[in-house]
């Protein structure tokens, strides 16, 4: 269940499983539209591997629909979505 994915022990896993683990809690969150948390994991991600996440077929899928999904504040979306977005080529 996607409740039991935060409780579950990474740490001694290399940095590469870790990061995996971490874009398919955001995937998981994602399909069930809970964005924020979505970004904060895939921000994780990236700062545990950078180049895994800003490479990643599934990451730009994931933030490519979150994306689409953002609301707009004065004609623009979240910064921080937008940047990531940028980063991984989910939007140019």
């Amino acid at each position: 269940m996607i409740e039991d994915a935060p409780r579950i022990d990474v740490d001694h896993l290399p940095a590469e499983r870790q990061v995996t683990h971490l874009i398919d809690f955001a995937r998981a969150l994602s399909l069930m539209a809970k964005d924020d948390e979505a970004l904060q994991a895939l921000l994780t991600a990236e700062q545990k591997s950078p180049g895994i996440v800003r490479h990643s077929t599934a990451v730009r899928e994931v933030v490519r629909s979150m994306y689409r999904r953002a609301p707009s504040t004065g004609g623009k979306k979240s910064s921080v979505l937008l940047a990531l977005a940028e980063r991984c080529g989910a939007v140019r």
